[in-house]
């Protein structure tokens, strides 16, 4: 649809014509004649409007015409413009072509036309033609357009055509919703823009689940790169390239036909897309050839050419090919071919392949014929190989491809003697009557063998000794054990096939090994290998051998080894079997006339991995009050897989206190650690151990630190909880074996007192004791010590002494007293009977005779008894007189009873004036006490409090 502006144009030519003519001559004012016999045709698939017209009679020979097209039922104006069509054939009759954007189908079109000489002078307009469209003429749902073909990246408006009553919202294109526009009662239209290539099925529009079309969208035609040549030089066969895709397919596919320029001939029509080639018969007498090769498809056409000389595109078939007179190292090909090419000179390429290895040769052959007898000789083969062999030619004299490979034959050539020696290595074990000799050797590659290995020669013979052995090891064994003494030996290896030997191996033996504790050193591994470099040595004379194995094992077999020239101290080590993360040692020998010297050994690692374990026996104490110790094992080498660099030591407290994250150990030696600083809190330690190329998995530790001074008081807490619990334990036991406790270590001492109720003087002591108290000291006459008793007396009965009459009347009062043992069989019923006021204690009766003043009184008591219940015990007293015996005297026993209560030191007298008595009287334990031991009576009107030792007694003696 053309622009308003294109319209002013087309007004501003017309003025400027009526301006013309007004300028030369004067424009007609007679009305234009109307355009007659308009005819209006529809095009459906190409969706064009053919419209014709014959101008009226007496039409001026230059006229416009004015064209509109409307859309019927609406009236809408599509189509408005001014066209200048020239007559057709001069015989006044016009033929105008429009294309419509949108499908015919989908409404309907009318044409109307008037002539125009200016643009305010034109004709009436002519009778209005219709294309009716699907929306008039019939009533059901349909949609358009139908099975339409365009090109990739077209606009193209899809209409949808409902029934009566039946309306679109929206058109969906392969899932995309596209908006509508309403063009008449039951149409609706949308545009979808740029379209992509559509599926071989095409791509699919839907109105709704039962109203839709298809459209394909594709390519034109791409091929191009037409080629054509000749093999049997009677037929002619084209290849060509078909470039991009056309995404078209059926009926909507690429269609070709190949024709010859020269000759006019379609030569090959082709009805299919592949093969892509085409292929026809020379025509006799013709060399040249000029071919076309069109491809059309409904979007469009391409022409592609080539032109060939036969005999200069000729591209010979695969020969047939056998071998024959096959040696060692050459063979012969014998070559044939089913055509005739004896007019041509052939280059053929022989194509070998052995042992992974490929390598191509190219030979003559002339006049090449159908009889086979073309003969290519191969040389330089090797010895006892597989080969596999195939050949191609071509035109020597205008080479213009190679021919069809044949197929590939097989073939071995025979057999020669070894032509190496082999590589042989020992390891050397000191055994207790001799040596161990465990001789090696690489295998020979199959060209290095020549032919089968069929056994080894294995010969050691003695250079010191006469000694010889010979030993036959079949294959794949390569080693040999030999038992040897400590002598000096060679050893020979041969290998051996059906054609011989090979050349001989040896190494020297010596009668000592050398002692090859020699400490290795680290090595780093680069690009997958080991840099090794070692001093010089002069004695050296064939070179160095380097050999290798695992650092741990219960085995430390030898991998493998290497020669080194004698010129050279280094080599780079490679092996397939190295592995990440093990350790592999380097032994570095000497080749000399004597045997070959350990010289130096290296260790490393081809790549270095992070430690497979942790630390061994982590464990931390405490070292002072804020700090700890921590300590370890070292990892086994095994799961070392690297060179311990050192180790991190993650530190994390429960209460965040800050403190460093890691600690940094860079010695691998460190087997401790103390950690500083410390505040009170739980704390884990991790140990890491790691090398270059990780760090491994880490062990851990707990520990929780307290503050010292709370240490103390914990300390304090405890014994004092462990006294408490103790002493309870203590007491409940003593509480259940009372009766125990009380006789063992807290007996009952024995209460004196008086006989029949009588009571003391009228003197007290000053703790209200009764005591009997001696005016004047006294010598005592005699004391009686009874050690033995074998007499039971009635602890009642009283014991007399007389005083000799030759005492000196006029001393001081003395008294005699005599103790009574109690034994210790006595019955406990004549004890209890004996003082019922002592708690049952043993009584002690003491008979005091001839009690005599110093002043000689005529008062003196005669011979008064008292039974007083106290037992004093028996102590020998020194420097008091002589001992007597009585021998009539009943005795009780063994002494046994009271014991001091006081230490000596505490003892007082109570006369000053008895120097005699100073050792003796005011004791507690004398037998001459002054003062008898009666503890205070508490009256009702005042009582004293308890002694502890009282409490104790009270408490040992309660009841439950």
């Amino acid at each position: 649809m053309r622009t308003e502006l294109g319209l002013w144009l087309q007004l501003a030519v017309l003025t400027a014509l009526q301006a013309g003519k007004s300028h030369g001559q004067t424009v007609s004012s007679s009305p234009v004649p109307q355009p007659i016999d308009l005819d209006v045709k529809a095009d459906f698939g190409s969706q064009s409007l053919i419209v014709t017209w014959r101008d009226g009679y007496g039409s001026p020979p230059k006229l416009l015409y004015n064209i509109v097209i409307l859309w019927t039922e609406q009236m809408k104006d599509v189509y408005n413009e001014y066209i200048n069509e020239p007559l057709n054939n001069g015989n006044q009759n016009h033929h105008w072509l429009w294309t419509s954007p949108m499908p015919l189908e989908c409404t309907s079109h009318s044409v109307k036309i008037r002539a125009c000489q200016t643009w305010n002078h034109c004709s009436n307009w002519s009778q209005i033609k219709t294309i009716q469209g699907f929306d008039i003429l019939y009533n059901e749902g349909q949609a358009f357009p139908t099975d339409k073909v365009v090109a990739v990246g077209t606009n193209l408006t899809f209409c949808c055509v409902g029934r009566k009553g039946q309306t679109f919202n929206h058109i969906t294109y392969e899932g995309e919703k596209l908006d509508v526009t309403k063009v008449s009662k039951r149409t609706v239209a949308a545009v979808k823009y740029n379209l992509t290539a559509s599926r071989p099925s095409g791509s699919n529009a839907f109105c709704s689940e039962d109203v839709g079309t298809t459209v394909f969208v594709g390519y034109p035609p791409d091929d191009q790169n037409l080629v054509c040549d000749t093999q049997d030089l009677k037929s002619i066969q084209c290849h060509w390239s078909t470039g991009r895709l056309t995404k078209l397919s059926g009926e909507r596919r690429t269609k070709y036909n190949l024709s010859d320029r020269h000759s006019g001939n379609m030569i090959c029509p082709i009805e299919h897309e592949t093969p892509r080639k085409c292929k026809y018969d020379v025509i006799p007498g013709q060399k040249k050839y000029h071919l076309t090769l069109r491809a059309v498809n409904p979007l469009g056409s391409v022409e592609i050419r080539d032109s060939l000389d036969l005999y200069h595109r000729v591209r010979p078939h695969a020969p047939n090919l056998r071998v024959e007179h096959i040696q060692s190292r050459n063979v012969s090909l014998v070559c044939g071919w089913t055509e005739d090419y004896r007019n041509l000179t052939f280059v053929c390429q022989v194509e070998l392949k052995s042992m992974g290895r490929t390598e191509m040769c190219n030979y003559t052959v002339a006049h090449p014929g159908m009889s086979g007898s073309s003969k290519i000789s191969v040389g330089q083969l090797h010895p006892f190989e597989t080969y596999s062999v195939r050949v191609r030619c071509g035109s020597k004299q205008h080479f213009w491809k190679w021919g069809d490979w044949s197929r590939n034959v097989q073939f071995n050539t025979a057999e020669e003697r070894p032509g190496k020696a082999l590589d042989i290595w020992r390891t050397i074990t000191e055994m207790e009557n001799g040596q161990e000799v465990v001789v090696m050797w690489k295998p020979l590659n199959k060209s290095e063998t020549k032919g089968t290995i069929i056994k080894y020669s294995v010969t050691c013979m003695g250079l010191t000794e006469d000694f010889e052995q010979h030993h036959n090891v079949l294959p794949p064994q390569n080693n040999k054990t030999l038992s040897l003494n400590h002598s000096k030996y060679i050893i020979t290896v041969h290998a051996v096939n059906s054609l011989g030997d090979s050349p001989p191996a040896n190494i020297t033996v010596p009668s000592r090994q050398q002692d090859e504790s020699i400490t290795p050193s680290s090595v780093s591994s680069v690009d997958g290998g080991f840099e090794l470099s070692w001093s010089p040595e002069a004695n050296v004379t064939c070179g160095y051998i380097v050999d290798w194995h695992l650092a741990h094992g219960e085995q430390k077999l030898v991998l493998d080894w290497m020669r080194v020239p004698s010129e050279k101290t280094s080599a780079v080590v490679r092996s397939e079997t190295f592995k990440a993360g093990v350790m592999y040692i380097f032994s570095i020998y000497g080749c000399t006339e004597d045997g070959e010297p350990l010289l130096e050994r290296k260790q490393g690692y081809v790549q270095e991995l992070a430690p497979a374990q942790a630390v061994n026996k982590l464990k931390v104490e405490r070292y002072s009050s804020n700090e700890v110790l921590l300590q370890w094992e070292h990892i086994p080498v095994e799961k070392q897989r690297g060179f311990i660099r050192g180790y991190y030591i993650y530190v994390s407290s429960k209460n965040g206190t800050p403190l460093p994250v890691v600690i940094n150990i860079t010695n691998p030696d460190a087997r401790n650690y103390t950690v500083k600083n410390l505040h009170t809190s739980s704390y884990d330690f991790t140990v890491k151990a790691y090398t270059a190329g990780g760090t491994g998995n880490g062990a851990t530790a707990s520990i929780y630190i307290t503050n010292a001074s709370n240490d103390i008081i914990y300390i304090i807490l405890a014994s004092l909880s462990a006294v408490t619990v103790f002493m309870f334990v203590v007491s409940i036991l003593c509480y259940k074996k009372r009766k125990w406790v009380m006789e063992t270590f807290y007996p009952v001492i024995p209460i004196p007192q008086i006989k029949n109720g009588e009571e003391w003087g009228p003197e007290e002591s000053m703790f209200g004791n009764k005591t009997l108290e001696v005016r004047d000291p006294c010598t005592t006459d005699a004391v009686c010590i009874i050690r033995d008793g074998a007499v039971e007396v009635n602890k009642h009965d009283t014991v007399e002494v007389e005083v000799p009459s030759d005492t000196d009347s006029s001393g001081p009062l003395c008294l005699t007293n005599y103790p009574q043992l109690i034994h210790n069989g006595s019955s406990s019923s004549d004890t209890s009977a004996g003082s019922m006021d002592s708690n049952g204690s043993n009584g002690t009766e003491v008979t005091y005779t001839d009690i005599q003043s110093s002043s000689g009184s005529p008062n003196a008591m005669q011979n008064p008894t008292y039974d007083l219940g106290y037992k004093p015990q028996v102590s020998q007293l020194a420097d008091q007189g002589e001992v007597c015996s009585l021998p009539d005297l009943p005795l009780l026993g063994e002494p046994m009873g009271y014991q001091p209560q006081a230490s000596s030191e505490d003892w007082q007298q109570e006369n000053p004036e008895a120097a005699s008595l100073e050792s003796s009287l005011g004791s507690p334990t004398s037998i001459n006490s002054t003062q008898f031991l009666l503890p205070d009576q508490p009256t009702e009107d005042s009582q004293e409090p308890t002694s502890s030792s009282t409490w104790f007694h009270n408490f040992l003696s309660m009841k439950r």
